[in-house]
């Protein structure tokens, strides 16, 4: 545990490591939320893929789609997706209970998160660019335009900062 720079005259190990505690269940909880919001590539930069085959009760699928019904949409581009992204934040869960958090594991999973992060911001502003270049070359006034772009500029601002 490392110790931030503090300006009190005295140091309370106790109280510091309360707040160590809570900064790293904070990052813990942003993990999940990019792990649900991000999920996980289906395949590797060179294609490969593994099947993961399993049967289920009719009431986990009943969860699955209650889970997929709540999300915001486009969160997730198909059921697949959704159940990778579930597995992994299982997976994380299970390591943190585990005591691998930080191991090697670990680092492969928010790695894989990153690289769905990155692939989904991309995929969302070529679907942006393709909305503003439809709007620009539509029939509508050119303020109404004006209007839409900016209120798509907005949300891209929105999406790109979260």
């Amino acid at each position: 545990m490392k110790f931030e720079k503090f300006d009190k005259d005295w140091f309370d190990l106790e109280d510091e490591e309360f707040e160590f505690l809570k900064k790293k269940d904070e990052e813990f909880h942003q993990d999940m939320v990019n792990l649900m919001r991000f999920g996980i590539p289906a395949y590797d930069k060179n294609g490969h893929y593994s099947d993961l085959r399993f049967k289920v009760r009719p009431m986990q699928v009943d969860l699955i789609s209650s889970i997929r019904e709540k999300c915001p949409e486009g969160w997730f581009k198909n059921q697949a997706s959704l159940c990778r992204s579930i597995m992994a934040v299982g997976c994380k869960v299970y390591l943190k209970v585990l005591g691998l958090q930080g191991s090697e594991f670990d680092r492969i999973l928010m790695g894989l998160n990153s690289i769905a992060k990155k692939q989904r911001l991309e995929e969302f502003k070529r679907d942006v660019e393709s909305l503003r270049a439809d709007i620009t070359k539509g029939s509508m006034p050119p303020e109404e335009k004006l209007r839409i772009i900016e209120a798509i500029n907005t949300f891209e601002e929105k999406m790109l900062l979260s």
